[in-house]
């Protein structure tokens, strides 16, 4: 997949760890872990467009969120607090051009999906790098994604976000 028109294609240099539990073990290592007990391990999968491969982050979600309804406003309060987390993190370090034009992105437009009620939770978010959080190609990405990405459902489109 390329960025916008005849753009090469850029690596992730995240890759993925090879089973839940080692990611665990990674969590803890670097003394993010120290959620309570009630605490679960959560993958945040982040499909940014252009890439080839998933970054993937590994965090904690409080286990009252694991079930098949959760309350909408602390959900919606987790999955932000995700994005927010890892957002700058990820841009920066991999040095992305905009989707839809040649600029350098300074933010991403997130369209995330929780699957918090798995035995294995998950957030599943599709990104898209963009030039200007506020600007044209922003405003674009949120169009893109609207357009693909009704097929998961109706919430997913009151999930866009730019950050």
């Amino acid at each position: 997949m390329t960025h916008g028109k005849g753009k090469n294609k850029a690596k992730s240099q995240y890759r993925p760890a090879p089973r839940p539990e080692a990611a665990h073990e990674m969590v803890q290592d670097e003394g993010k872990g120290k959620g309570k007990a009630t605490d679960k391990m959560v993958c945040y999968e982040i499909k940014i467009f252009g890439l080839d491969e998933p970054v993937i982050k590994y965090d904690t979600v409080p286990a009252a969120l694991c079930v098949p309804q959760p309350p909408l406003l602390a959900k919606n309060k987790f999955v932000d607090s995700l994005i927010r987390k890892y957002s700058n993190e990820v841009v920066t370090s991999l040095s992305l051009p905009c989707w839809n034009c040649t600029a350098r992105a300074t933010g991403l437009a997130h369209a995330p999906k929780p699957f918090l009620q798995l035995s294995n939770p998950k957030v599943v978010d599709l990104a898209f790098p963009v030039c200007a959080p506020g600007g044209n190609c922003a405003g674009g990405a949120r169009v893109v994604m609207a357009g693909g990405l009704g097929m998961l459902g109706p919430e997913i489109l009151d999930t866009l976000e730019l950050v």
